[in-house]
C-alpha cells in the first residue's frame, strides 16, 4: 500500500495552511517554488499530490493507496472513452460512484451541466467521438480562439449579421473607380449627350479622379451623388465579401479545433476528439480538464493578415463592374426620358466657372469630397462646385461659416460686401426652448445617443428585404446595395416597427431637460426624410438628427461625439444605444482613451 511519507504530509499540511484550496494551481506552484524552494517539476508533482489527495475526512497520516497523479486523468478518460454504453452514461456512473473523482476530473473551471435552458458556461458535452467545449463569447476569445484582440475584432466582423457591409469606404474611393469597355462606351454616350469632345477612356488608360471629375462636370450634384453612392455601396459589399472569405477561410486553415454548431447552450463551441485530448493531457501533464484553458490549443493565428491582404475576388470585381454599368445606364435612360437640356446644363456649368474667376474667387488645388473648392480672397466665402445647381442657376455657399442659397448672379453682392451676415433659423427636433438647447449649452450635462437600424427600429435586413420588395412591387430590386438605398426604407412596402425596449429607454431620457437626446445613424443624409418620417410615425423625436458624413460609419459617429462634446462643455456623461457589437466596443474604447465617461448599451433583442 502506498502511503504518504512524513515529509509529504508536512508539505501538504503547509499547503493547507498557507494556500488553502488546490484549485488555485498558480498560487500553489508559486508557494512551492518561492517559499519551499522546489524546482518546477518538483512543484508540479506536489501540486498533483495535493490536488488528488486533499485531506477531507481521512487524515493524511491514515490515507492508503495514494493517487500520485501519473495516471489519474488518463485512467478516467480511458474509462469514459471505452465505455460499453456511452461517454455520457459513464460520466453519470462516475458521479454516482465517487463524486470526488468527477470533480477532480473537471477541475474548478467547468460547470457540471450543459443544458441549453438551465446549464451554465463553460461546460463540457461528452460525445461518442470527443468532447465539446461549450463557451461564452469571451471564454472562447480569451482561451481557445487563437486570436489576439485585433484578430477577434476581424473574425467577429467577418461572421457577423452585417458581414456583407463591414467595409465603409469614403466617397474618395470613387476617384479610383474601375471600368471596362462597356463602361467606357457609356462615358462616350454621356459626352456626346453633353456636347463634349473628351471622355474617360478615349485616349486609353484612365488616370485617377478623371471619372469622378467627368461625371461631376456633366451631372447635377444629386445625380452625381447617386452614382457615387451606388458605386461605393457595391464596392463595400464586394470587398466585404472578399475579405470575409479570406478571413474565415484563413482561420479554418490555421485553426486546430474550429468552431462548430452549439447544441448544449454555448455561444461558441469547439470539439476535441478523444485521441487529440489524450495527447494534450499526456504531453502537458494535465491534472484536470480545467487546465485546457491555459494551453492555447489553437496556437496564435495571424488572422489580421488574411484581412489586410484581401480585396474583392473575381466575382466581386464582376459585381462592381456590373453595378457601375447599370448605374450609368440608368443615368442615360433618365436623361433620355426627361425634358432636361443636358447641353444647356453644361453651358451653365461653363458660365459658373467663368463667373467665379471673374469675381476673383480662386480654386483650391487640393481634393475635396464635395467637388472643387473655391475661396474668396478674404476667406469669408467658401464654395463647393457640388453645390451649384445648373437647372435653376442657384448656388449654395458658406459665408463666415453660415450657409446661404442665392441665384448665381447675386453672388457678386456678397463678394463686394454689400450683403450683411444673416441669422438663419435653427431647426431642432423636439419642442424645447431655443435658449435651453442652443444659447445656453451649459444646461446640458448628459447626452443620450440612439442608433436607428436594429436599435430604435426593426428595419428589414438586405436578404429578406430585397425578396419582400420584389414580391410586393413585382419588380426586380434595382441595386446590389441596401443600407444606402431609399428602397430599404420604403414604408409602402415594409412594415417597420419600433423596438419597444429601446423606445422605453428613449421615453425616460426624453423627459429630462438637462439631457440632449440624439439620433445618430450610418444612414446617408439623402434618407433623412424617410428616417424622420418613420420615427415621427411612432411619436419618436429628437433634439438633433445626425447622419453619416463622408467618412466610414464608425469614424463618422466618433466625429459626431467629438463635435457634441465641443458644443456642450458641461456634459459629464454620454450614454449610447447601439446594435453593432464592434461599434459598441469601439465607443467604449474611445471613451477610455479620451477620458470620457461613456456607457454603451448593446441592443440584441429586436422585439417589434
Amino acid at each position: 500500500m502506498d502511503k504518504l511519507s512524513k515529509s509529504e504530509i508536512k508539505i501538504l499540511k503547509l499547503l493547507d495552511t498557507h494556500v488553502g484550496a488546490p484549485s488555485d494551481k498558480e498560487e500553489t506552484i508559486k508557494f512551492l517554488r518561492n517559499v519551499l524552494a522546489f524546482n518546477h517539476h518538483q512543484s508540479l508533482d506536489y501540486f498533483k499530490l495535493w490536488y488528488l489527495n486533499k485531506e477531507d475526512i481521512i487524515p493524511y497520516e491514515e490515507m492508503e493507496d495514494i493517487d500520485r497523479g501519473n495516471t489519474f486523468l488518463t485512467r478516467i478518460l480511458s474509462r469514459i472513452i471505452n465505455s460499453e454504453t456511452s461517454p455520457n452514461q459513464e460520466i453519470d456512473d462516475i458521479q454516482d460512484e465517487n463524486k470526488k473523482d468527477y470533480d477532480k476530473l473537471m477541475g474548478p473551471w467547468w460547470y457540471l451541466n450543459c443544458n441549453r435552458y438551465s446549464g451554465k458556461l463553460p461546460c463540457i458535452e461528452w460525445e461518442k467521438d470527443g468532447i465539446v467545449l461549450n463557451l461564452d463569447t469571451d471564454q472562447w476569445a480569451d482561451y481557445f480562439s487563437g486570436l489576439n484582440d485585433d484578430g477577434i475584432w476581424v473574425y467577429r466582423n467577418a461572421t457577423s449579421y452585417y458581414s456583407d457591409y463591414n467595409e465603409d469606404f469614403s466617397s474618395e474611393e470613387f476617384d479610383y473607380a474601375i471600368y471596362d469597355d462597356d463602361i467606357i462606351d457609356k462615358f462616350k454616350q454621356l459626352s456626346e449627350m453633353s456636347g463634349l469632345d473628351d471622355y474617360p477612356g478615349r485616349g486609353g488608360n484612365i488616370p485617377e479622379e478623371k471619372i469622378s471629375n467627368f461625371l461631376m462636370s456633366i451631372l447635377t450634384s444629386d445625380e452625381f451623388d447617386r452614382v457615387r453612392e451606388d458605386y461605393i455601396g457595391e464596392l463595400n459589399i464586394a470587398v466585404s465579401r472578399g475579405r470575409n472569405k479570406s478571413v474565415v477561410g484563413g482561420y479554418e486553415e490555421e485553426v486546430n479545433f474550429p468552431n462548430i454548431v452549439c447544441d448544449g447552450g454555448g455561444n461558441d463551441c469547439i470539439k476535441i476528439p478523444y485521441e487529440d485530448l489524450m495527447v494534450l493531457v499526456k504531453d502537458n501533464n494535465l491534472v484536470n480538464l480545467s487546465e485546457l484553458k491555459d494551453l492555447e490549443i489553437n496556437g496564435e493565428i495571424p488572422i489580421e493578415e488574411y484581412y489586410h491582404d484581401a480585396w474583392y475576388d473575381d466575382e466581386g470585381r464582376d459585381d462592381v463592374l456590373k453595378e457601375f454599368n447599370d448605374i450609368l445606364q440608368r443615368v442615360i435612360d433618365n436623361i433620355e426620358e426627361s425634358d432636361a437640356d443636358l447641353v444647356g446644363r453644361m453651358e451653365n456649368f461653363k458660365t459658373f466657372y467663368l463667373y467665379l474667376k471673374k469675381l476673383g474667387i480662386k480654386q483650391d488645388l487640393n481634393y475635396w469630397e464635395n467637388g472643387t473648392l473655391w475661396k474668396s480672397k478674404d476667406g469669408k466665402i467658401i464654395i463647393h462646385s457640388k453645390n451649384y445647381n445648373p437647372d435653376n442657376n442657384t448656388l449654395k455657399f458658406s459665408y463666415n461659416g453660415e450657409d446661404h442659397i442665392v441665384p448665381l448672379e447675386e453672388l457678386v453682392n456678397w463678394v463686394q460686401g454689400s450683403i450683411l451676415d444673416l441669422n438663419e433659423s435653427v431647426r431642432i427636433g423636439k419642442y424645447r426652448l431655443m435658449m435651453e438647447t442652443i444659447e445656453q449649452p451649459d444646461n446640458i450635462t448628459k447626452i443620450v445617443i440612439f442608433d436607428f437600424d436594429g436599435t430604435l427600429m426593426n428595419t428589414p435586413h438586405p436578404d429578406s428585404g430585397k425578396k419582400e420588395w420584389e414580391e410586393k412591387t413585382g419588380k426586380d430590386y434595382p441595386h446590389r446595395g441596401w443600407w444606402s438605398k431609399r428602397e430599404s426604407l420604403d414604408t409602402n412596402v415594409f412594415d417597420i416597427p419600433s423596438i419597444k425596449d429601446t423606445v422605453t429607454e428613449y421615453l425616460v431620457e426624453y423627459e429630462d431637460p438637462n439631457t440632449l437626446v440624439i439620433m445618430l445613424t450610418g444612414r446617408l443624409p439623402n434618407q433623412a426624410d424617410q428616417v424622420e418620417d418613420i420615427l415621427n410615425s411612432q411619436g419618436i423625436v429628437f433634439d438633433e438628427y445626425h447622419y453619416k458624413d463622408g467618412s466610414d460609419t464608425l469614424k463618422s459617429k466618433l466625429n459626431t461625439l467629438r463635435s457634441l462634446l465641443n458644443r456642450y462643455p458641461n456634459v459629464n456623461y454620454i450614454e449610447m444605444y447601439e446594435d453593432r457589437e464592434p461599434h459598441a466596443i469601439a465607443f467604449e474604447k474611445w471613451g477610455k482613451e479620451n477620458d470620457v465617461n461613456i456607457k454603451v448599451n448593446l441592443v440584441t433583442t429586436k422585439n417589434p
